[in-house]
């Protein structure tokens, strides 16, 4: 993992395929985030952790975790194949919201797509999820459609 040093923020970066399989006890602090930021996520924290290694072991798949004093506090995932990245399962600790880590993270993964040639990133989200889209404008990105859910791209 790649880490931006600080005294009380870091941001660490995942590489997926076969290859570089996460620990264990990452996956599964990844899963319990997972969990606190998206509404108790129905799925338990082993189902959690062993479907995040299933997607992380795509090729082409990056995971990006924050951690503030340590704990983790948001995280995202960024899929990124045939000059394109579609971003996914971005979501920050409910006591971290209005900080700054989920802007860290989508500004990340983005930065990051755009650095491996990437000429579109996208990604959906409820229309209705005025504080995310709110989010993800304030990182660049422009909404270019609009249904049952809202795609963003930049």
């Amino acid at each position: 993992p790649a880490s931006v040093p600080g005294p009380e923020v870091t941001v660490e970066r995942w590489g997926g395929g076969p290859e570089a399989p996460l620990p264990a006890t990452l996956l599964r602090e990844v899963a319990a985030l997972k969990r606190r930021s998206f509404d108790g996520h129905p799925a338990g924290i082993e189902e959690l952790a062993a479907r995040t290694a299933r997607v992380l072991a795509t090729p082409g798949c990056t995971l990006v975790l924050v951690r503030e004093e340590g704990r983790p506090v948001a995280v995202g995932q960024g899929f990124t194949f045939d000059g394109a990245t579609y971003l996914a399962s971005i979501g920050t600790d409910p006591a971290a919201t209005g900080r700054g880590p989920g802007t860290l993270v989508t500004s990340t993964l983005i930065r990051d797509a755009r650095a491996a040639g990437s000429r579109l990133v996208h990604l959906a989200v409820y229309a209705g999820n005025d504080r995310a889209i709110g989010l993800y404008r304030r990182c660049g990105m422009e909404p270019i459609g609009e249904a049952g859910e809202l795609l963003l791209a930049g």
